[in-house]
């Protein structure tokens, strides 16, 4: 924020006789600059969660409050003393999916193909089930993993839809605002930009 003002105070003192029509805008760059970020969008990052094989997941995923969507997410598993073998959850994936939404925002599924099931697996498709024992909020914070005996909603697994199934046993997913510049840094950038057309275009005439 410091170094912006600087370069708004730069570009006014230096083309000053241009600047008359934009000083309103380096004082309203100035005054943005103590606004917080808005808090719609979440990334929620995993900690120390845990399955009954001994494996663990972690990683995080982004969601956002004001559409109820998850846009992306990175989550890694690894393998336990079952036939579940280490692997990520990420768009990217063959049929990867995320962001499906459960138990009123406390449960989300993400979903890929494993070409790794093992031979008696039901299928090839291998689902992760995430249960809060709370629904996912605009403002972040700690939840806690649901670990309930008697599966989703009252506990979260993972499963090759859904045979074999390892449950999560303990664990959180931690809440956290991501950032977003409000749009008047684009004007407020832009200044020393509009102050030497403005210049040129005197200097031309």
């Amino acid at each position: 924020m410091k170094h912006l003002l600087l370069v708004c105070l730069y570009a006014f003192r230096r083309y000053k006789k241009c600047l008359k029509n934009f000083f309103v805008l380096a004082f309203i760059c100035a005054a943005m600059g103590g606004w917080p970020a808005q808090a719609s969008i979440i990334e929620w990052t995993l900690n120390n969660v845990t399955f009954s094989d001994g494996g663990t997941a972690s990683g995080s995923f982004i969601w956002n409050s004001s559409t109820n969507a998850i846009s992306t997410w990175t989550i890694q598993v690894s393998g336990g003393s079952t036939d579940f073998l280490a692997i990520s959850y990420t768009p990217f994936q063959p049929s990867g999916t995320g962001g499906t939404l459960f138990g009123n925002n406390a449960g989300v599924t993400f979903s890929l193909f494993d070409s790794h099931a093992p031979a008696y697996a039901s299928s090839s498709l291998r689902y992760l089930v995430l249960a809060m024992v709370a629904p996912l909020n605009a403002h972040g914070g700690s939840l806690a993993m649901a670990t309930l005996a008697g599966g989703f909603p009252s506990q979260g697994f993972e499963c090759f839809n859904c045979n074999p199934g390892r449950s999560v046993t303990s664990g959180e997913i931690e809440g956290v605002p991501v950032p977003i510049p409000p749009p008047i840094w684009l004007l407020c950038g832009s200044i020393p930009v509009w102050a030497g057309l403005a210049k040129r275009r005197k200097i031309a005439g």
